[in-house]
């Protein structure tokens, strides 16, 4: 962006009465580059951390304020909001050397001189057990931490805040599955987990397959005897150990074992399924579809829904980070509702999120990208469902409500999300358009049928106002908006024009990617909104009076009789904004430029 701002900038320098008017299009280039009418909670490129080679691994700290990449056997580690590198670690020399977070600050990673810890905020290797490792788990009370070197036949159990080992579990001569290209890439078929006392060590191996093990009192309990399946995935849980065992063939089986009872509940699939641990619960996905598995009831909701098969996901707070099977990424939030698709022309290899940040590294590229999330709270101002899909939304001009508007029916919504009302529309299959009117302190939804019918709404209320039978409309969707001193004709799919209400006069005709949906006078300039043919999505222009754009305002759906700019971004928020004159737009860059 800086390099967007300084060129928009010299192209629009400060100037006299007599010099020729502003360039219109850096004024556009200068607030599209500034993001001033950007009030999405989408995510934005922040930096590009370079590596010494190509990554092997990448990830997140939990809260996001730290990143990590395994490069060149050296573990680089990122401060993620300047972008800045903070230490290069020696790793044991294999890609399949890992690393877990003990808690925000501190990294305990498989080291050149063993299993070792990392503290952020000192700085500096707090100690290493000269242990060598590369498979490195935590328990979920943060004390333990269990490490397998390569294909060793005996996991060490190790204090998390010393290093010292506390024991050693053999695994009887059997070795977990190892890639055999293992120069290459890291591997991720074994599967190793610890519970959160600390009590029982979960592994696989490569002769297909798993057992549990007593740390301290030595048992082990089978659950899979040897057999034809290739990958695990798993973990513990409230009570259970939760797995998925994968055939090449692309059979797998669910296992939920109760270490109570100790007692198996199992489901067989003829698809592949993926499974992962979070702090709520048991994540499931089978072909392109994600559930959350309550370990206590074994209710399931959905996290994500995805065009493409799921090979992985990653879950920070109420978001799910999805990796498909065409090397895309997709994002979703708590309602399983995709509110970003970072799908890039290389496939993304490594991928996380947390806090506000996201990350994503492919093995052919020496770097690892970041992404972070303009959350903006400063402009906040409607929360909604966004289960609840909608082609308009509008807020009140006193801002006690917001009408969220569909085909199908209407909720009027308080500024916490509130539903007060909620109505279905008749005859959704007639409906030839829907207006949101503001006239003398009313404030009605105008439905239009294609045989002349009109109902009217109120938007405090959601009642019905009104029902009159007008003449039948244009059913070529010929629309005119009229405005104080313009009218704009827009004949459907074709370009919009604009004329001189009192002349008739056509003064300009604007290019449109969409149909108009709405038109308003801001002294001599116009916002117009228009929508996408399917209405899925909502956009709109800000024009001088010679037809000149001087603003992109993206997802704009309302203008508040006081010129407050209504944003839906479409995952759940009504954020407002205000317009911004060339001096405003001068000043906020010269300030970017400054901090950047």
């Amino acid at each position: 962006p800086l390099r967007a701002v300084n060129l928009a900038l010299e192209a629009l320098p400060e100037r006299g009465a007599l010099d020729p008017p502003d360039n219109t299009d850096a004024q556009r280039a200068l607030a599209n580059a500034l993001g001033v009418y950007d009030m999405s909670a989408g995510y934005k490129a922040h930096a590009v951390l370079p590596l010494p080679a190509t990554p092997v691994n990448a990830g997140l700290s939990p809260n996001g304020q730290y990143a990590v990449a395994l490069s060149d056997n050296h573990f680089h580690l990122f401060d993620t909001e300047s972008g800045r590198e903070l230490a290069s670690l020696a790793a044991e020399p294999s890609p399949l050397s890992g690393y877990v977070f003990r808690d925000a600050d501190t990294m305990l990673y498989a080291g050149a001189d063993g299993l070792s810890a990392y503290s952020f905020a000192e700085n500096r290797t707090l100690w290493s057990n000269e242990h060598p490792a590369t498979a490195v788990v935590l328990s979920a009370d943060g004390d333990t931490v269990a490490t397998v070197y390569k294909d060793a036949t005996e996991a060490l159990i190790c204090d998390s805040h010393t290093g010292d080992v506390r024991h050693t579990v053999s695994f009887d001569g059997k070795r977990q599955r190892v890639d055999p290209n293992e120069t290459f890439s890291r591997s991720t078929l074994a599967l190793l987990a610890i519970d959160a006392g600390g009590t029982w060590l979960a592994a696989s191996f490569d002769d297909g397959s798993l057992s549990l093990f007593g740390i301290e009192s030595g048992d082990v309990l089978p659950l899979i005897p040897a057999s034809d399946y290739t990958v695990f995935e798993g973990g513990f849980i409230r009570g259970l150990f939760a797995f998925v065992a994968n055939r090449t063939n692309g059979e797998s089986q669910l296992v939920l074992f109760s270490m109570s009872q100790l007692d198996a509940m199992s489901a067989q699939s003829r698809t592949p399924m993926h499974l992962r641990i979070d702090g709520a619960g048991i994540c499931i996905s089978s072909v392109t579809t994600l559930n959350r598995l309550d370990p206590e009831t074994f209710a399931e909701t959905p996290l994500a829904y995805a065009m493409f098969d799921i090979v992985n996901y990653f879950r920070a707070g109420n978001l799910t980070l999805v990796q498909t099977g065409d090397g895309g990424c997709v994002l979703f939030d708590e309602n399983a509702v995709q509110i970003a698709d970072f799908t890039r022309d290389a496939a993304i290899d490594f991928a996380a999120v947390a806090g506000d940040y996201v990350l994503f590294a492919n093995r052919d590229t020496p770097s690892v990208q970041l992404l972070h999330s303009e959350r903006r709270p400063d402009a906040y101002l409607f929360s909604y469902d966004s289960v609840y899909q909608h082609t308009q939304a509008h807020v009140t001009a006193d801002r006690s409500s917001a009408m969220l508007i569909s085909p199908r029916g209407f909720q009027i919504i308080h500024p916490d999300g509130a539903v007060y009302a909620s109505r279905e529309l008749p005859d959704m299959e007639q409906m030839y358009k829907q207006e949101y009117e503001r006239n003398k302190g009313m404030e009605t939804l105008v439905c239009t049928y294609n045989d002349g019918t009109v109902y009217r709404y109120s938007a405090f209320d959601g009642d019905l106002l009104s029902t009159a039978e007008e003449p039948a409309p244009d059913p070529d969707m010929y629309q005119i908006f009229e405005t104080d001193d313009y009218t704009v004709e827009f004949p459907f799919r074709e370009t919009p024009e604009i004329h001189d209400r009192k002349s008739g006069k056509l003064l300009y005709t604007l290019e449109l990617d969409g149909i108009v949906s709405d038109v308003t006078q801001l002294d001599e300039k116009l916002i117009i909104l228009y929508s996408s043919a399917d209405l899925a999505e909502r956009s709109a222009v800000y024009v001088d009076a010679d037809g000149r754009v001087l603003a992109d305002l993206p997802q704009l759906c309302d203008v508040l009789p006081d010129r407050t700019l209504i944003f839906d971004d479409g995952i759940g928020n009504l954020r407002q904004g205000q317009l911004r004159d060339l001096d405003e737009l001068r000043e906020l860059g010269r300030a970017y430029q400054a901090a950047h």
